[in-house]
């Protein structure tokens, strides 16, 4: 993990034990595997925008509030 997104994962710990998981679920922390996983893809999803499909746009909403990025 680079140095970037290590600092990425760390403020999206903190995130999450400050703000808990925002539709009131108990959310487990991702770790740090998983979380490189969803920030690569919502990455690649920020980088199409508008060219998004739907089912684009809609998983890249999830990934977003999933990732404390809203």
């Amino acid at each position: 993990m680079n140095r970037s997104l290590h600092k990425r994962y760390i403020d999206y710990r903190e995130k999450h034990v400050y703000f808990g998981h925002p539709d009131g679920r108990q959310t487990p922390v991702l770790s740090p595997e998983a979380f490189t996983e969803a920030d690569a893809e919502y990455g690649i999803l920020r980088t199409k925008g508008k060219a998004r499909t739907p089912a684009e746009e809609k998983r890249f909403l999830v990934l977003e509030t999933l990732l404390f990025f809203d």
